[in-house]
């Protein structure tokens, strides 16, 4: 919410809920937020000062994911507050940004058992149910 517009409404606490109800029920952007954060937990820069931009992420996400995604996805988390549009002047096209509230990011990832130790770019897609990967890589079925 925008710092000048003073106390949120309801208006604005339903919209919000219903754009983050959008993205629990949206799994490519579930994908895209996690491809973000990998890629910003490599930046060597104090946490304040790091940036992504798209094409960094979308080889992270290649890597893990073996598809692409469209750079409106990075649009798509910035409507929802969890990135921010950092400075756009250093490449000329390039558009940078920053994630808004790390902590949150990690908790969502969380919750979503993408982003848990072990977790690593190149294990198997746990996403398309909730199975645990054998110890040949395979996914061992749905948990109990």
């Amino acid at each position: 919410m925008p710092k000048s517009l003073g106390r949120p409404t309801a208006e604005y606490f339903r919209s919000t809920i219903m754009r983050t109800h959008d993205l629990e029920n949206d799994s490519k952007l579930q994908r895209v937020l996690w491809a973000c954060h990998s890629y910003w937990q490599t930046e060597p820069l104090p946490a304040e000062d790091r940036v992504i931009c798209y094409k960094w992420v979308l080889q992270r996400y290649r890597t893990r994911f073996a598809v692409g995604f469209h750079q409106s996805r990075l649009n798509a988390l910035t409507e929802l507050g969890l990135l921010t549009k950092h400075d756009t002047s250093r490449a000329g096209n390039r558009r940078y940004y920053a994630i808004q509230n790390p902590e949150n990011v990690e908790a969502l990832l969380r919750k979503w058992s993408l982003n848990r130790p072990g977790f690593s770019p190149g294990s198997p897609d746990l996403t398309a149910d909730s199975g645990h990967p054998s110890p040949r890589g395979k996914r061992s079925g749905p948990r109990a």
